[in-house]
């Protein structure tokens, strides 16, 4: 588990793994993503301690770590607050690489087909809702809609192909039935 710590009601709330490419045995190249709870409008600075500097660059972030190095101390201020989360990257980077992959659990399960993604497109495969309907939604991190798509009847298992422009960034694709949810973060190199 991770740890969090905090001056004043700024803190890091959870740390997204966006991917985890192995380099070497001992080396991998993370990419991942904190989220903040507590934040104002003001620009954040964002470091990792003695990997890298504080930039008030929007993530998500790219480093090289370490095996032996498994867990990363993330510091985060805005205005005269600060925050300090240990990430266990190590633990989280047990995935194969360049696949992303919802819930394993029985029911809606979504896998990415490549991610990060390259091109102007994404395979996704839906399965675990067999005769549902399914709507896709794939958004921005300011939560606007870039393309929407339904599937009216489910089969045991669905290949759908989103468009997901020639933009840069992270998107937010979005899966739903009528009572489940998953959402997978897009990294677009």
């Amino acid at each position: 588990m991770a740890a969090c710590t905090s001056t004043g009601s700024f803190f890091i709330k959870e740390v997204e793994m966006v991917s985890c490419l192995s380099i070497t045995a001992s080396e991998r190249q993370l990419t991942f993503l904190p989220t903040y709870s507590g934040q104002t409008s003001a620009s954040i600075s964002f470091s990792v301690v003695n990997v890298m500097l504080p930039t008030t660059t929007a993530g998500p972030y790219s480093l090289r770590v370490y095996t032996d190095n498994p867990g990363i101390t993330l510091t985060a201020q805005q205005g005269n607050s600060t925050a300090s989360y240990v990430y266990n990257w190590l633990a989280m980077c047990n995935s194969p690489a360049r696949l992303g992959t919802g819930e394993t659990s029985t029911g809606l399960q979504v896998k990415v087909l490549g991610n990060p993604v390259e091109g102007k497109s994404v395979e996704v495969e839906i399965q675990g809702v067999t005769g549902q309907a399914v709507q896709l939604n794939l958004v921005d991190l300011k939560g606007k809609v870039l393309h929407q798509q339904r599937l009216e009847e489910a089969g045991s298992l669905e290949r759908v192909s989103v468009p997901v422009g020639t933009g840069k960034g992270l998107l937010l694709l979005q899966v739903n039935t009528a009572t489940q949810r998953q959402q997978v973060k897009l990294l677009k190199p």
